[in-house]
């Protein structure tokens, strides 16, 4: 059977998981529609243990039927869980109408019958199976900023220019996940930072720190290449941008419906789960972004007296560690572990066709794409190099 159905839900998700709120909320959502998807497939025929729906083996029921029913559902609950972060209702209204469309269509072209009703309460149930098994997660209990950042002029804390006017709205600042439960790795992980020796820690700090200042500022004068790679690789969905990049790697291998399920749900889960850790993370470090180090240095401040602007504005959490090398390291060692580590022929990623300048990025190497994706950070100017490196 082909992973035709599995890529059609996919790409429909992408584009509503495209309207983002924050990355641990952006990842659960995408991870458990693609638990509910490669669940509802091997409750049909079990080629991969399921994760959260033990329901019995339907051996005649219809895979697409199954898998269109756990798609519509999960993503009908996404939406709303969006709605609660977002304003963009009509758009959100919008696609919930084509998803509703899309998939009254696919069930229409499935004959009537046991196979399509059984495919359908398959596809339903695993979708409530993950929606019951994540709902204490904890993601209820995430800590929220107060209506004020914390600011701070020293190496431990931290002060951004996303701040620039009134703050947001205290309910909009999602930030500490430590409560939240993980969904595949056993305990929490760590960047597990250390100290270190005090005389090398001085003086990689000081390479990172005229590094970033030389090159991650709006103006610096980049090579236009790596200026466009750095603006592709920016994008804070990196939850979509990573799927995107499966998918075109999907393109050139001959995949089932269960292998492409699962392919898609473990890199999902893996991002989820390094959105979690890294949020617990950040919030006992306070390691300050280099807005803050660069501005303190130049008897300057980010907020009140800019002395040195990033090239793209900063964003409004600690520094260390970085969820673009984290995400990044987590597809790259799995689509290398199930694909290959060759990309034959060459993949071709487009950012955003609607954007003044679209961007087209050539890779014939998963690592290289990882690389670039975390390294960029430095001349974003969100990053130190021992950051970008460390978060990989």
């Amino acid at each position: 059977m082909s992973n035709s159905i599995v890529m059609f839900w996919n790409e429909k998700a992408a584009e509503i998981m495209h309207v983002h709120t924050s990355p641990g909320h952006d990842t659960r959502r995408f991870a458990m529609l693609q638990i509910a998807i490669h669940d509802a497939l091997n409750s049909i025929e079990e080629k991969y243990q399921r994760y959260a729906y033990s329901g019995t083996i339907q051996a005649s029921a219809s895979p697409s039927a199954a898998i269109s029913a756990a798609a519509k559902k999960m993503l009908v609950w996404a939406i709303e869980d969006i709605k609660v972060f977002k304003e963009e209702f009509d758009k959100l209204n919008t696609l919930q109408t084509s998803v509703e469309n899309a998939h009254r269509q696919i069930l229409n072209s499935i004959p009537d019958g046991t196979a399509k009703t059984t495919g359908i309460d398959i596809g339903e149930a695993a979708a409530e199976a993950i929606l019951a098994k994540r709902a204490n997660d904890g993601i209820k209990r995430v800590k929220l900023a107060s209506a004020e950042p914390r600011d701070g002029t020293q190496p431990r804390e931290f002060r951004s220019d996303y701040y620039k006017g009134p703050p947001p709205p205290v309910n909009k600042l999602l930030t500490n996940y430590g409560t939240v439960a993980l969904f595949a790795i056993p305990a929490k992980a760590s960047c597990q930072y250390k100290e270190g020796n005090p005389v090398s820690a001085a003086q990689q700090y000081a390479q990172d720190y005229e590094e970033v200042k030389e090159k991650g500022s709006q103006t610096a004068a980049i090579d236009p290449a790596l200026r466009k790679i750095t603006d592709y690789w920016s994008n804070l969905n990196q939850h979509v941008v990573w799927n995107n990049f499966a998918v075109e790697l999907i393109k050139l291998h001959t995949m089932d419906e269960w292998q492409t399920a699962r392919l898609f749900a473990l890199l999902h889960t893996a991002m989820a789960d390094g959105a979690i850790c890294m949020f617990d993370e950040l919030y006992q470090y306070y390691h300050w972004r280099p807005i803050t180090a660069i501005n303190y240095a130049l008897k300057g401040d980010p907020l009140t007296n800019i002395k040195w602007k990033p090239y793209q504005e900063t964003p409004r959490v600690p520094e260390l560690p970085s969820f673009f090398g984290i995400a990044g390291a987590a597809v790259g060692e799995i689509l290398q572990t199930l694909l290959g580590t060759d990309v034959t022929p060459a993949i071709h990623l487009h950012s955003d066709p609607t954007a003044i300048q679209p961007i087209t990025l050539r890779y014939n190497s998963i690592s290289k794409a990882v690389e670039d994706n975390a390294i960029t950070k430095i001349y974003c100017g969100w990053n130190f190099r021992s950051t970008a490196i460390n978060s990989m």
